[in-house]
This record gives structure tokens, sequence and C-alpha cells, in this order.
């Protein structure tokens, strides 16, 4: 698997701002940003 070095598109950091923002209005939202996370790093 050949890691993409393409840019991403800015949807794509306006997507993972609404969740940061979310996140902090959710009580224990830590832990599903720590789970994003991961999930982002897999990419």
């Amino acid at each position: 698997m050949a890691p993409d070095h393409r840019k991403p598109p800015p949807r794509v950091l306006v997507i993972i701002i609404s969740i940061a923002f979310t996140l902090l209005a959710i009580p224990g939202g830590a832990v599903v940003a720590l789970f994003i996370i991961s999930l982002i790093l897999r990419i």
C-alpha cells in the first residue's frame, strides 16, 4: 500500500474542524476524538 502524497481537499479540513467543535460540545468527546485521530493516522 503506497502512501498517497496528494494534498487533501479543503473539504476534509472543514469536516475535521466541524467534528472537533462538535466533540467539544459532547461530554466524553475526548474518547471519540482519540478514535477519530487514530483513524486519520491510519489513512
